[in-house]
């Protein structure tokens, strides 16, 4: 049986655990603890996360936030992490987690999903264009890491 749903506050270790996996797996270092976690999802909301169990196993997340749109007047959802345990993928549980974000896009009158994703990660591309998504090519992704927001401001 397959539970998709929102993570409840008492899940925070067990959505932190699936936060550090994902990191080790895409060689990236998880600063963030769990307090700093919750006070994310639970006091300041600035994100949401999916939960995801196989048979009452937990198998993966997607962590999401909301964005706008100028052009539609609406808002969208950003999908900032979608991850499924290396023992759980192939079986669809990726595909569940976007089935539960277009759900939600829907019932909130959401004009779009944004993603991005590393260019080495085949697999999730290709269950991302398996699904029906659509890769920009019009856009570039651009990033200012704190030392350059810093020097920015000096």
């Amino acid at each position: 049986m397959i539970e998709t749903r929102h993570v409840k506050q008492t899940e925070i270790p067990l959505l932190y655990t699936l936060i550090k996996e994902l990191g080790d797996y895409l060689g990236d270092e998880i600063a963030m603890d769990e307090a700093a976690l919750e006070k994310a999802i639970f006091i300041d909301q600035s994100c949401h996360s999916f939960i995801i169990f196989r048979d009452q196993k937990p198998c993966g997340y997607a962590l999401y936030y909301y964005t706008f749109s100028t052009m539609t007047g609406k808002k969208g959802i950003y999908l900032l992490d979608l991850y499924v345990r290396e023992s759980a993928r192939g079986l669809g549980l990726g595909k569940k987690l976007f089935i539960a974000l277009a759900e939600l896009a829907k019932q909130k009158d959401c004009c779009r999903i944004d993603w991005d994703c590393l260019k080495w990660n085949k697999g999730s591309i290709d269950m991302y264009l398996a699904i029906g998504a659509s890769m920009r090519d019009d856009h570039e992704f651009f990033r200012l890491e704190l030392s350059q927001i810093e020097a920015l401001l000096k």
